[in-house]
C-alpha cells in the first residue's frame, strides 16, 4: 500500500483493509509517519493471521490531518 503525504509534514495514519461487504479484514495500529510518500506491505493475511481468499478488497488510509482516502484492489492468492 503506497500513499502520498497528506499535508507536507509528519502525520498519524490509520490503515485498514476491507472486504466487499465493508467488513474490516485487517487493520494496523495508528502509525506515526514522517513527511513524504510512504508505503506499507500487506502479506494477504487477515485478523488472526489467516490468509484471505482471492477477491476484491478496499484499503482505507485515514490521515489525522486530512480526509480518508480509499482505493480498490484485487488480491490474487500467492
Amino acid at each position: 500500500v503506497a500513499y502520498p503525504d497528506a499535508h507536507g509534514g509528519p502525520d498519524q495514519v490509520r490503515i485498514t483493509v476491507h472486504d466487499v461487504r465493508g467488513g474490516v479484514v485487517r487493520e494496523w495500529p495508528t502509525l506515526r509517519v514522517s513527511s513524504g510518500p510512504q508505503s506499507l506491505e500487506w502479506d494477504g493475511r487477515g485478523a488472526g493471521d489467516s490468509p484471505v481468499p482471492a477477491g476484491v478488497y478496499f484499503v482505507q488510509v485515514a490521515h489525522a490531518a486530512a480526509a480518508p482516502s480509499t482505493a480498490r484492489f484485487v488480491w490474487l492468492r500467492q
